[in-house]
């Protein structure tokens, strides 16, 4: 059986220049703007890393710190 997810918050604490103190909700298109070095790529990178925090093993010591439900 086949299902679909869909990231529908992100927070980043720490991670290059991103600092997302609190939960950013995401929705089915999002556009971000911003100035050169403001951390546009950055989050990109950080989403596109996700996929394979998720299929570690939650005993994995890095498992905990990229993934929080």
């Amino acid at each position: 059986m086949k299902t679909d997810s869909q990231l529908k918050t992100i927070q980043a604490r720490g991670y290059r220049n991103i600092e997302m103190p609190h939960p950013f909700e995401l929705d089915n298109l999002n556009i971000m703007i911003g100035a050169n070095g403001a951390g546009k790529s950055n989050l990109l990178e950080m989403i596109e890393f996700l996929p394979d925090a998720l299929w570690q093993s939650p005993r994995s010591p890095n498992f905990s710190l990229a993934v929080s439900r």
